[in-house]
């Protein structure tokens, strides 16, 4: 998996004169559908302004760390030391030497570190948008309590929405349209967050349903075997 990220990252991460707007989800944290759109959206968006918006999902953030600076051959004491995901210095640092490979031209990385529920957006140049707020009002609101379980469609939802909103703010920095982004309505905005919440509510739903037919099944079965 690593070897594959450096060998992305030294091409420039072009693929059929685009770009992987998904840099890693080693776990495939992401659902297919997101995936899907995010690899439209981001595609677009950089044919059109030259700007990479990416997603970088990692879940052992100390394994990935090791990798990254073993690989790239990075020498730095701040890289990889004991919860360096919640030290801003040593944070930074870490995600320098990820993005080392990356060129000159303009890009926004969404870093998402799982095991702590940790978002990071990095930008060049920083005015192509307010991170603050598209973390704030888009992706934030739908993080987890910390007794609460941070699944594939919670991170997919959260993903889903920073990246969607991301994506039409560098459009509009670029003065661009984006046709496979979601429209916003009249007010000009898009409800992501009711989107996504439906979206969990009913995976949740879904879930449950299969749990109670199954179980339902499983005892039909039993009583048929009883009663033979």
């Amino acid at each position: 998996m690593f070897k594959k990220l450096i060998f992305l990252l030294c091409l420039g991460f072009y693929a059929q004169g685009g770009i992987h707007p998904i840099l890693l989800d080693e776990k495939l944290s992401l659902k297919p559908n997101t995936r899907e759109f995010i690899n439209t959206l981001g595609n677009e968006l950089y044919k059109k302004t030259g700007f990479r918006l990416q997603v970088v999902i990692i879940d052992d953030s100390g394994r990935v760390c090791e990798n990254t600076k073993v690989l790239l051959g990075v020498q730095s004491p701040l890289l990889c030391t004991s919860g360096f995901v919640y030290n801003f210095t040593s944070l930074r640092a870490f995600e320098d030497a990820f993005l080392k490979s990356y060129s000159n031209e303009p890009y926004g990385v969404f870093f998402f570190y799982t095991k702590e529920r940790k978002i990071d957006i990095l930008l060049k140049p920083k005015d192509v948008f307010d991170d603050e707020r598209v973390f704030f009002e888009y992706m934030a609101p739908l993080l987890p309590k910390p007794r609460e379980i941070l699944d594939s469609a919670r991170i997919s939802a959260i993903v889903f929405n920073g990246y969607s909103e991301a994506a039409d703010l560098v459009a509009s920095y670029y003065k661009v349209s984006l046709v496979s982004n979601i429209p916003r309505d009249e007010s000009g905005s898009r409800g992501f967050v009711k989107f996504s919440m439906y979206f969990m509510l009913l995976s949740i739903f879904g879930l449950l349903g299969f749990v109670f037919v199954s179980s339902k099944l499983k005892g039909k079965k039993c009583r048929k075997t009883i009663g033979h």
